[in-house]
């Protein structure tokens, strides 16, 4: 379906461009949109809601202190390694998707779930390599800074431990899903781009957590 652009591609956006862009795209494709995030997200919360449950009953019943510690330092892994491979497994489906359909929305095309699909699941090995790199790197980095927040260098690894989750993730899933680059070449390229514009990205990052909370 051709569409009419209202600013030529080439235009650099400002982050107040970015979001009104943002709120028409999914005004305009809600339905579509809204059920390929429920297909994932669905599903994913259910189970998080069992771990929940489960560690709860755990605990609960627990006749010793260290019973529930032990209970719930493995309810804090596994919630931990659950809410990772759920995002890892969103960005890919939901993020690769999402990604294309919103690139073909730009050039003036709209596109179904089901066509972004045919062409995207070729994809989603590398963007799935990605994330998992990416988050690998994440948690080591996390892990440096906690060991060493006691110094100035925590404090430091803990700015680099942001800078790196902003400019590292902010357009894997645009990169790897619309030039079809391979997992490592997707990472370096995602923190060019970026790098390039950390302020506008964070900046729009954070406006884009805000309206959701």
């Amino acid at each position: 379906m051709e569409m009419t652009n209202p600013k030529p591609i080439s235009s650099t956006y400002t982050v107040l461009e970015i979001l009104d862009r943002t709120f028409r795209l999914y005004r305009d494709n809600f339905l579509a949109y809204a059920g390929l995030v429920a297909v994932v997200a669905v599903p994913l919360f259910l189970i998080g809601t069992v771990i929940d449950q489960y560690y709860a009953d755990r605990i609960g019943s627990a006749s010793f202190i260290a019973a529930q510690n032990e209970a719930l330092t493995q309810y804090t892994l596994v919630l931990n390694v659950f809410r990772i491979l759920s995002a890892i497994l969103q960005g890919v489906i939901v993020g690769g998707l999402l990604a294309y359909m919103s690139s073909e929305y730009h050039l003036g095309r709209k596109v179904t779930v089901g066509e972004a699909f045919e062409v995207v699941r070729s994809r989603f090995v590398a963007l799935g390599s990605a994330y998992i790199l990416y988050y690998v790197a994440l948690v080591a980095l996390a892990v440096v800074s906690a060991l060493t927040v006691v110094c100035l260098v925590g404090f430091v690894g803990f700015a680099l431990l942001v800078y790196f989750a902003i400019a590292a993730s902010a357009f894997i899933a645009p990169v790897i899903v619309l030039e079809d680059v391979g997992a490592t070449d997707g990472i370096r390229r995602s923190w060019g781009l970026a790098k390039a514009r950390f302020w506008p990205v964070c900046g729009l990052q954070l406006a884009v957590g805000v309206i959701a909370f």
